[in-house]
């Protein structure tokens, strides 16, 4: 399993405190976006997806200046 290996993190993106907008799975050192799927397992559009990978380019950045 990635996650259990740490070769991957599950990251909920959320609008609301207790609904989920966007699961994302990300390369546990990179951040690159490994998958990225909207409510009830559907695709999501261009835009949010390249805020995503945008989103984990920031992590990673805030990651390698601690």
């Amino acid at each position: 399993n990635y996650v259990i290996n740490r070769r991957s993190i599950i990251v909920f993106l959320r609008e609301k405190k207790d609904v989920s907008y966007v699961t994302i799975e990300f390369d546990y050192k990179t951040f690159d976006v490994l998958q990225a799927r909207g409510k009830f397992n559907k695709k999501i559009d261009s835009d949010l997806y390249e805020y995503i990978v945008n989103l984990g380019k920031r992590l990673n950045r805030e990651r390698c200046n601690q």
